[in-house]
């Protein structure tokens, strides 16, 4: 595993030549990267293997999993490698989760995974790409903002539990979206500031990342389901 980031590196070397990034900065991004790139294939892997084991996907050992395996992430800081090993089963765990909306897209129409795939892979370049790019470290500020925005948010989906509108549930997706952009502006422009200060965690950078990366396609796919559902509605209706 180790072997592959090695090897992805130079495959990276015209995206991170940014003049105002340190040398050192920008290895450090494509360790990152490479091990975001692991997860994410990992992730595929899982959605896979849960279809083959659909235990994997029990929403309680599915969250139970998942929350053991970040707290390890997070509190164990002795072995690189079994830290990236535990974030690989942290990706193969979400993928396992993501399963039954997989399913749920797929039967609606079966281009719709890939077409939110591609969508949320794009943005998330497009904006990574900006905050890496802007000299200035002004998307920092957006801190705040967007964990208001995210709390707000929260409170507002419970409370449509027990609400049920979807012009709520319509705004909370959207939104989302919007926020979740911001985040990835945010952790991009975190993450290098993280590092400059010392912190040379690539593991946690790249979870930041990836959580970013699958709550961005997980709403963009929700959102195109409902509409392709709302299209075969009005198609049988005429």
């Amino acid at each position: 595993m180790m072997d592959f980031m090695n090897r992805a590196q130079p495959s990276m070397e015209k995206i991170f030549t940014m003049s105002h990034l340190r040398s050192d900065t920008r290895q450090h991004l494509k360790k990152v990267y490479s091990a975001l790139t692991l997860t994410l294939v990992a992730a595929a892997g899982g959605s896979i293997l849960a279809h083959m084991i659909p235990i994997l996907a029990n929403v309680w050992i599915n969250m139970l999993g998942s929350m053991f395996l970040i707290y390890n992430i997070a509190t164990n800081k002795t072995s690189q490698k079994e830290r990236l090993v535990k974030l690989i089963a942290f990706g193969v765990l979400t993928g396992a989760g993501l399963r039954p909306l997989l399913e749920f897209s797929t039967r609606i129409n079966p281009a719709l995974v890939p077409t939110a795939l591609s969508l949320t892979a794009s943005v998330f370049v497009a904006f990574s790409l900006c905050a890496l790019m802007t000299k200035q470290r002004s998307m920092l500020y957006l801190g705040s903002m967007l964990s208001s925005c995210l709390l707000s948010m929260a409170v507002m989906s419970l409370m449509n539990l027990f609400i049920g509108s979807t012009g709520v549930q319509n705004m909370l997706l959207y939104g989302g979206v919007c926020v979740i952009s911001g985040f990835v502006c945010y952790d991009t422009q975190l993450i290098v500031a993280r590092y400059e200060a010392g912190d040379r965690d690539f593991i946690h950078h790249s979870l930041d990342l990836f959580l970013d990366f699958v709550s961005f396609f997980r709403k963009i796919l929700i959102i195109l389901s409902k509409k392709e559902n709302e299209k075969e509605r009005k198609r049988r209706r005429d």
